[in-house]
């Protein structure tokens, strides 16, 4: 009990020690005119020459101008300018992506029918009917007929 009593004073004094213990500021000029600020001067000849600086603990900048406030005021203005511009600009490009997406699709389908027609048999008074292609107002071959079939195939993979 007595060793924790010990170590609490001790630290108690520790405590109030540090508390009274306050950084100084220092303000020196070098060789080249300029002027540097420091918990302590760089060497000791700029040591000599530092003086200490008062800092304000609660330190408020003083109130703006007219011209400073319109300066402020335009800026806000020409922010929201651009975030106005940015999000119209998004807004397009979204609703461009949208009519593309609905012309890709449209095209699928206008091929997928095709293919359809090409590869399907259809009935008509009771009888089967083929649908072949017609290429420059002329009939075309099945051989041709199937490398066209292969060909939209092959269309239909890579953009639909």
């Amino acid at each position: 009990m007595v060793r924790s009593r010990s170590f609490y004073y001790l630290l108690l004094i520790g405590l109030l020690a540090a508390a009274t213990v306050e950084a100084q500021i220092y303000q020196w000029t070098d060789e080249n005119g300029q002027v540097h600020f420091g918990d302590k001067p760089k060497d000791q000849e700029q040591a000599e020459k530092a003086k200490p600086v008062d800092v304000q603990e609660n330190y408020r900048p003083s109130e703006l101008t007219e011209k400073e406030r319109q300066a402020q005021q335009q800026q806000r203005e020409y922010a929201e300018q651009l975030r106005q511009a940015r999000q119209h600009k998004a807004t397009q490009r979204s609703q461009q992506q949208a009519k593309q997406a609905e012309a890709r699709q449209e095209r699928c389908e206008a091929k997928k029918a095709r293919l359809a027609r090409l590869t399907g048999i259809t009935q008509k008074n009771g009888r089967q009917r083929y649908y072949y292609s017609i290429e420059d107002g002329k009939s075309v071959s099945s051989n041709r007929q199937r490398e066209i079939i292969e060909q939209i195939k092959r269309e239909i993979a890579r953009e639909c």
